[in-house]
């Protein structure tokens, strides 16, 4: 009996045995699919790694290439812009030199024209007197100096109204202008 109980015990031991050895094989099947990484695999893994880190690495310098030949370009876009803008800006003036040289040219035109017309009408009053088709208006001295400071008189007013209207409606002045000329063309031959 001692026998018997001796070989149950021997027996119980080994199935308790048995079973801790499945339980930490069990154990270490499940720990070694998180863990446990065979030498192999890893080197795999990491050369996988290093390849990927290799072209990423490649992809950045790419990138930086890029951005940096673009920040080029855009420099360059920048001084062509800079160098427009003067262009134009120098054009602009000459521009409004130009017409401020035209202005005056047609202005000077218009009055020369206001001149002419004025002396033509003078010549034909002289060749009317000269006929003796010419009928005076004011026979009097008197008469002909009231008529004159009335004409004055009205040039005056007209031009101080010409005037006013240009400081009123600084949009109408250029079209004023021309008026204005007219009148003191006027006002400078009476």
């Amino acid at each position: 009996m001692k026998e018997q109980e001796k070989l149950i015990r021997e027996m119980e031991n080994s199935v308790s045995r048995r079973e801790t050895i499945v339980t930490r094989g069990e154990a270490s099947q499940l720990l070694g699919k998180a863990h446990g990484v065979s030498k192999a695999t890893f080197e795999r893994q990491l050369t996988e790694l290093k390849k990927k880190i290799r072209q990423t690495l490649q992809t950045v310098e790419e990138g930086d290439r890029e951005i940096a030949e673009l920040k080029r370009e855009q420099q360059e876009m920048n001084e062509q812009i800079a160098e427009k803008e003067k262009t134009l800006q120098s054009l602009r003036v000459k521009v409004e030199k130009l017409e401020a040289e035209f202005e005056k040219s047609r202005e000077k035109k218009q009055e020369n024209f206001e001149d002419i017309l004025t002396k033509q009408q003078r010549m034909k009053y002289y060749q009317q007197i000269k006929e003796g088709k010419y009928v005076v208006l004011c026979k009097t001295e008197a008469a002909q100096s009231t008529e004159r400071e009335k004409q004055v008189n009205r040039v005056h007013a007209l031009s101080s109204v010409v005037d006013r209207l240009s400081q009123d409606y600084p949009n109408v002045q250029p079209v004023m202008r021309k008026t204005a000329l007219q009148l003191s063309t006027k006002i400078s031959q009476m």
